[in-house]
């Protein structure tokens, strides 16, 4: 990274000198310079953009798979191998979200699945998607969802 400032501040220094020699030609190299400049900086932020875009799937789709084994965010980034603050900041920039409420919403949706298709009983659908109980499982699934547990098994069998 820092001989890729140094490239910058010198490619900088370079369309400075043209800029200051006031005559047609140094115009048009400025230009042309400025333009490829920016050309290469526009780039670069696309490639990390579509780079952080590619994570970010990766990690829901990590989710989605391992939602009732995921203890916490940490989990996910050594699976990735990026540090936690970082996988977190990258996230929340793609998706609006952070990790915790991706996870949350994944537990809540495989929950709604196995209630309305298995007949287990609330408390082992809160254990077997990572809640700590089944109260704490209830009072995050009414907040969500807007109804308890059983009333969404009875509305939607």
């Amino acid at each position: 990274k820092q001989k890729l400032k140094e490239k910058g501040q010198q490619a900088v220094q370079h369309i400075f000198k043209d800029f200051v020699a006031k005559d047609n030609f140094s115009d048009l190299i400025t230009s042309a310079k400025l333009k490829y400049l920016l050309t290469e900086l526009v780039l670069r932020v696309q490639k990390n953009v579509s780079q952080e875009t590619a994570l970010v799937e990766k990690i829901y789709g990590y989710i989605k798979l391992n939602v009732e084994s995921i203890k916490s965010n940490d989990e996910i980034a050594d699976y990735f191998g990026y540090h936690p603050v970082y996988i977190g900041n990258v996230f929340k920039k793609i998706t609006g979200k952070t990790l915790h409420q991706a996870r949350i919403e994944e537990k809540i949706n495989l929950a709604c699945l196995w209630l309305t298709k298995t007949n287990r009983p609330v408390e082992d659908i809160a254990i077997s998607t990572g809640f700590s109980s089944r109260n704490h499982f209830c009072t995050v699934f009414k907040s969500r969802i807007g109804v308890s547990p059983l009333q969404y098994k009875k509305q939607n069998q």
